[in-house]
């Protein structure tokens, strides 16, 4: 009896379960449908905000470059960056004062003078002068 119990309560619940509401295939790809859309939508957004921190990212890497030129320019004015400077130097024998003023009104310093007649000038290196002038 107890076997015929069972069996009956199998087969109730199976029929209880074939006539719940089952959605339909259709029910079913609309759902996928609606998740479809507001993934895509999502994503779209996503992208959007993408492409805005792209734009963002470009904006201080332009300021950093811009801020970097300027500290630069500060710094070479304020002597922190300093290059080291490169001289190029002339030997005259003379003793006159016209020839050691002559070379001073080009830009040349007097170094110093040896064996009394023998002047060494020097004057920076322009940068766009690679190599020393003959003079």
């Amino acid at each position: 009896m107890r076997t015929w119990i069972v069996v009956a309560a199998v087969l109730l619940a199976g029929m209880i379960g074939f006539a719940l509401p089952i959605r339909s295939q259709d029910e079913t790809r609309i759902g996928v449908a609606v998740d479809v859309t507001a993934l895509a939508e999502k994503i779209d957004r996503v992208g959007t905000e993408i492409e805005q921190l792209r734009e963002e990212t470009k904006k201080l890497n332009e300021a950093l470059d811009e801020s970097n030129e300027t500290l630069a320019v500060i710094a070479a004015g304020v002597g922190i960056i300093r290059e080291p400077v490169r001289w190029e130097y002339q030997f005259v024998r003379t003793r006159s004062e016209d020839v050691a003023n002559e070379h001073g009104d080009d830009g040349w310093e007097l170094v110093t003078i040896f064996r009394e007649d023998w002047f060494v000038f020097r004057r920076p290196l322009h940068p766009r002068r690679p190599e020393a002038r003959e003079e």
